[in-house]
């Protein structure tokens, strides 16, 4: 519910079978992640009235993005596959094609992830 009243439907991406919103921004942007069928989890960004922006982070087995700004710049955390907990900041970003959809980019990472991947590599298509 906004802060005026209005009622939105539930926030669950397609395919989703558990979804927690952990942060959102003066534009009612919201972050957070969500859970498949097949036990990963994903980081979330949500733009209403209805684009749901998957970002898994790559080679990481839990995604979750936890704060956004109104800039546009997020943080949260991934683990990658030997359990290891990094931090994520990241940036919200619109693709060249078409620049009413947004992406989701890292900006930096904490120093025990190592060197950052090739932005092709880590720029996610909206849809």
């Amino acid at each position: 519910r906004d802060s005026d009243g209005t009622i939105h439907d539930p926030i669950d991406p397609a395919g989703s079978t558990g979804t927690v919103i952990l942060g959102n921004n003066d534009s009612n942007w919201m972050v957070g992640r969500y859970s498949d069928s097949g036990g990963l989890t994903h980081g979330l960004l949500f733009i209403p009235p209805n684009k749901y922006i998957t970002y898994d982070y790559p080679g990481s087995t839990f995604t979750s993005l936890n704060g956004i700004n109104e800039q546009g710049q997020i943080v949260g955390r991934y683990q990658d596959s030997s359990g290891i907990g990094h931090g994520i900041i990241a940036q919200v970003v619109r693709t060249a094609a078409d620049q009413s959809t947004q992406g989701v980019t890292p900006q930096r990472q904490s120093s025990q992830a190592g060197p950052l991947p090739s932005r092709s590599q880590v720029v996610e298509p909206a849809f």
